[in-house]
């Protein structure tokens, strides 16, 4: 007797999170599974970003033995993806799985969206008032802007004159983390750019990984990762060029691959 199924954490992302595949397979004790093409490989073509594959022991169950593999794993670029139809062979027998579709989104949100969005909530023009009405509101205002004024003067001078000898408050030290997500932003911003939605998945990779800036990032991105991962340490005067180059990465210059 033998199956497989395949079981995922969650069916839509972003692009900044990680996706949980879970494939188990029931096999007789006689046999042992394998992956064709690797597990790893299969994950890779199908434009995933392999973090982790983890295996548990196998589990006697009735008359076989029940295997369980764990990976982790995360999206390039925002688009449809899908966890691809994955083939294990049991001694003579051949199991495939069917592909199970995932919806990565961007961490950016669609420009046009949100100037719909902006525009559905914005209240109609107020009718007409007389020119009274008008005159008695404008003094109100000048009369406020004129009270926030003072207010801030005093505060102003309250705070450069009585601000005592504690030392000011330092930013948080960026770590590898806060390096890897403003990495994914700048590459979320250039998916999320009017010429990138136009293209598919495969194509935008392409474009990417074709693009100085975009090849820059990916650099940056494999090196935090791997120090995130790993526990080793990048300088802080480097995290911070590295923080500083994400936030400056231009979607239009991105778009153009390099001959």
């Amino acid at each position: 007797m033998s199956g497989l199924s395949v079981q995922i954490s969650n069916a839509s992302i972003s692009l900044v999170e990680t996706l949980d595949i879970t494939i188990e397979a029931l096999a007789p004790s006689t046999a042992e599974p394998a992956f064709d093409p690797p597990l790893a490989d299969a994950l890779t073509s199908a434009g995933w970003t392999v973090r982790e594959i983890n295996a548990a022991p196998p589990a006697m169950s009735g008359d076989g033995l029940r295997y369980r593999w764990t990976a982790s794993v995360e999206p390039f670029l925002p688009g449809d993806y899908n966890v691809p139809p994955l083939t294990l062979t049991i001694g003579d027998q051949t199991l495939t799985s069917n592909p199970t579709p995932i919806e990565v989104s961007s961490v950016i949100a669609d420009d046009a969206t949100a100037a719909s969005e902006i525009a559905l909530d914005r209240p109609p023009p107020p009718a007409s008032m007389p020119s009274s009405a008008l005159w008695l509101v404008i003094s109100a205002i000048a009369a406020f802007v004129v009270l926030l004024t003072m207010i801030g003067g005093g505060v102003y001078v309250i705070r450069r004159f009585g601000r005592t000898s504690e030392s000011p408050k330092r930013p948080a030290e960026p770590t590898p983390a806060i390096a890897s997500e403003a990495i994914r932003h700048a590459i979320g911003r250039l998916a999320s750019h009017p010429r990138a939605r136009a293209l598919t998945p495969h194509e935008m990779r392409r474009i990417v990984l074709h693009s100085p800036t975009a090849t820059t990032l990916i650099d940056d991105l494999e090196r935090v990762e791997t120090a995130r991962y790993s526990g080793a340490t990048i300088p802080t005067d480097e995290l911070n060029s590295i923080i500083r180059r994400a936030d400056q990465a231009s979607p239009t210059a991105t778009m153009e691959p390099a001959a």
